[in-house]
């Protein structure tokens, strides 16, 4: 997930979400276009993690919030160039995602002690 926020269409969807701050036209453009978009992204993000973990109760907070997380950490890049492979906050969205998917037994349905 996290090497998709150094594409350049990341970088270009940004440029496109700071113009439709002051412009209503191509704000309402892009509104439909990121929710068709946002669609496709939730789809390849749960092909990345699979059944069973897409079931697990906990794993739509956790992606939108990984997601959401990435997607912040990724605009420092902008003006911050350090080597994204050795973002510290790649050990911490891995502790998350592990903490939230393996909470309660696996997704598979394990009784919850």
């Amino acid at each position: 997930m996290w090497s998709t926020y150094r594409q350049d269409y990341f970088w270009a969807a940004t440029e496109l979400w700071m113009g439709a701050r002051h412009n209503d036209q191509l704000r309402a453009v892009l509104a439909t276009e990121e929710r068709r978009l946002y669609q496709k992204v939730r789809k390849a993000i749960d092909s990345i993690f699979g059944a069973p973990l897409i079931e697990h109760p906990g794993y739509i907070d956790m992606r939108e919030f990984v997601n959401t997380s990435m997607r912040g950490v990724a605009l420092t890049y902008s003006f911050d160039r350090r080597p994204h492979v050795r973002d510290p906050h790649r050990r911490m969205w891995k502790q998350y995602a592990t903490s939230v998917l393996l909470a309660h037994g696996d997704a598979a349905g394990a009784d919850s002690h």
